[in-house]
């Protein structure tokens, strides 16, 4: 029976030079893991890894990452440079298995474009990987599946959107996960939970839409996956988590 903690990071816009605030989260977030109940077996950064894609930027991120505990699984986002990241990576995985659970790595990306859409051959690759897949699968993508009243900026496309339904339909897909839109929500589609982060470097105040505001916030998802579904929380790293009092679990009482 799958029992598996996935970590959710997204949106660090890692900028060239400057080692700067999402680097550094991310570090501390990594140094936390095995503190963490459960301890995370896998991590996803769900996209826009570098602000603009330099190489620098990515090779800051790949000497946090070589200190990383667990598996990382990181796709591509809008503000990306595939080749300058494929320089500096080599190679990244998209597929990593832990205790039953598959996760999927999906590139959204389009060129010239904020918002994003899935090609026939990834959509082919998902199919086939879906179809071998042992257990429960995650999928992981920069941009969520479109929304009724979304804008064309925060989402997929409307026809990728209906083809990733189609293509997931009848699986066993447990969450997908997603960045992008920097702020924390849980929406269920298809029957599917769709799981977007806040991110490392920024939040987007969701009350405002003609006019993007920009606000402090930075935070991570932990989701389980057992067959029985998934199990989502939200972590805020900044504004800080100041801790008040310390109470024993044991000491507790059910009502």
């Amino acid at each position: 029976m799958p029992d598996v903690t996935i970590l959710l990071l997204s949106d660090l816009h890692i900028h060239a030079g400057d080692g700067g605030a999402p680097l550094a989260r991310l570090a501390a977030v990594l140094a936390d893991l095995p503190a963490m109940e459960p301890p995370p077996a896998l991590a996803v950064i769900a996209g826009d890894l570098a602000d603009r894609g330099e190489p620098s930027a990515y090779a800051a991120l790949r000497a946090v990452l070589a200190a990383a505990p667990v598996p990382v699984l990181a796709v591509l986002g809008n503000h990306d440079d595939p080749a300058a990241c494929d320089a500096a990576f080599g190679s990244r995985p998209a597929v990593l298995v832990a205790g039953g659970v598959t996760m999927l790595g999906l590139e959204t990306q389009v060129p010239g474009r904020t918002g994003g859409a899935l090609d026939p051959a990834a959509l082919a690759a998902l199919a086939a990987a879906l179809e071998v897949a042992p257990g429960p699968a995650v999928i992981a993508m920069h941009h969520p599946p479109h929304a009724r009243g979304a804008a064309a900026w925060e989402a997929l496309t409307p026809e990728s959107t209906a083809a990733l339904a189609a293509a997931i339909a009848g699986r066993p897909v447990a969450a997908i996960l997603c960045g992008h839109v920097h702020r924390d929500g849980v929406r269920l589609w298809n029957g599917v939970p769709v799981v977007t982060g806040i991110g490392l470097s920024s939040a987007i105040d969701p009350t405002r839409r003609a006019v993007l505001h920009v606000t402090e916030g930075a935070g991570f998802a932990l989701i389980g996956v057992t067959d029985a579904g998934a199990d989502i929380r939200f972590a805020s790293l900044h504004p800080p988590r100041a801790e008040r009092a310390r109470v024993p679990v044991a000491g507790l009482t059910g009502g």
